[in-house]
């Protein structure tokens, strides 16, 4: 501690300035890593609703076509 200052003013004056940018960047850096995280769970969370809006439409195409054709299943084997 310089001489004839107290605690605070060197806190102020000194300590503050240096450390602004550490904080500055330890802010960026976590509000970035949340933002990763966002995307990957979004990711995630699309891929299951999309298969799953995949699998909706084909099980309703399918029972609209059987009830309207009134076709047996086995006629209506679809290939996998």
């Amino acid at each position: 501690m310089p001489l004839g200052s107290r605690g605070q003013e060197f806190v102020c004056s000194i300590v503050l300035p240096f450390t602004r940018i550490g904080v500055v960047g330890a802010i960026m850096l976590g509000l970035c890593r949340a933002l990763g995280e966002r995307i990957a769970v979004t990711f995630v969370i699309a891929t299951r609703i999309a298969s799953a809006l995949r699998y909706w439409i084909l099980n309703h195409r399918f029972r609209h076509q059987w009830r309207t054709n009134s076709l047996s299943r086995r006629d209506l084997s679809l290939p996998r």
